[in-house]
């Protein structure tokens, strides 16, 4: 695992919408689509954190724990909020290696395999770096409202920080090795 620490009116969006949270985006902030190019110090990990928390919580109605959850999750995955990170803990853009086998993860995630290249693929469209956090944001949030969307509704389905960490660790990450604690513990830093 990585370890850089550092109203009623149904609305279409468009792919480069769904790529924004809710709260904006764009060139600057925690969640812009500039390429990831070093890993995040703790203090800027934490800020990111916040923000997709917030961004959580106002995309999918989600509580402050259902939502630090997820996000808890997420920071495990990623090494602290690294967007752009390679399993293992290299920083940058995704390498060309798609197995989905447990060593080529890449983003917020460790998408491997077909997700990986859905990564890719979505930021192309979007023309935004696949390693950017709004790439990695928008590609999350295309899955949970598609084939992952059981992933929130186990979510949803609890009521504090642990219960939504331990939901969305095993509807969507499914690890081999869950570490439960070592996701809880940064889930608990934001709920």
């Amino acid at each position: 695992m990585p370890q850089p620490e550092q109203g009623p009116a149904a609305v279409t969006e468009t792919p480069a919408q769904a790529a924004q949270p809710a709260s904006g985006g764009g060139d600057a902030g925690p969640l812009s689509g500039a390429a990831q190019t070093q890993a995040l110090q703790p203090g800027e990990s934490l800020q990111v954190a916040q923000q997709w928390k917030d961004n959580l919580k106002k995309d999918f109605g989600l509580n402050d724990a259902q939502a630090a959850g997820i996000v808890g999750n997420l920071w495990h995955e990623s090494g602290g909020m690294n967007s752009g990170i390679t399993q293992g803990g290299g920083i940058g853009g995704p390498n060309g290696n798609m197995a989905d086998d447990n060593g080529n993860g890449y983003g917020i995630a460790q998408w491997g395999g077909v997700r990986k290249q859905g990564l890719i693929d979505f930021a192309k469209a979007n023309n935004i770096d696949p390693s950017s956090q709004a790439a990695n944001y928008g590609y999350l949030k295309q899955e949970l409202q598609g084939d992952y969307k059981g992933a929130i509704d186990a979510v949803k389905g609890t009521n504090d920080v642990a219960g939504a960490t331990a939901a969305f660790c095993n509807s969507f990450e499914k690890p081999s090795d869950p570490q439960l604690a070592s996701r809880v513990e940064y889930a608990m830093k934001l709920g």
